[in-house]
């Protein structure tokens, strides 16, 4: 199974997250994946529109539990490499030449609701419920 699904119809690129059983938790390789795929849509010449979505229940949770895990035994520096990282994907999205839409079905909790916010347009396409959070 393919952990990011892409295909142009249309003049639209789409970038579908198909982690579904981690509800497609951010690791460092899944945000690798999800930038090579941006990549080869910002550079098609003949796509004018990104729509990033998701398979499963969840848009994106946030990290994924595994890798929090492995932060806490790296290194300052590392650690720091692993946020830039993520924050290279978010600059991608937020400067993109072509026009972003974030089709958010589902929860998109802590870095998942970061990758939902950056996109040009928002759709929300199920029934609206809002979750809030107190700490």
């Amino acid at each position: 199974m393919d952990l990011i699904n892409y295909e142009v119809k249309e003049r639209v690129a789409y970038i579908t997250l198909n982690r579904p059983e981690k509800r497609n938790a951010l690791s460092y390789d899944f945000v690798q994946l999800i930038k090579d795929n941006f990549k080869k849509a910002e550079a098609d010449e003949n796509c004018k529109v990104i729509i990033i979505k998701a398979n499963g229940e969840a848009f994106c949770s946030g990290a994924d539990l595994a890798s929090l895990q492995k932060l806490q035994t790296n290194t300052d520096e590392e650690n720091l490499q692993d946020s830039l990282h993520l924050m290279e994907l978010y600059k991608m999205i937020h400067l993109s030449s072509k026009v972003v839409i974030s089709q958010v079905e589902g929860a998109a909790l802590a870095g998942g609701c970061g990758l939902a916010s950056l996109h040009t347009q928002k759709l929300k396409l199920d029934l609206y419920q809002p979750l809030l959070w107190y700490f």
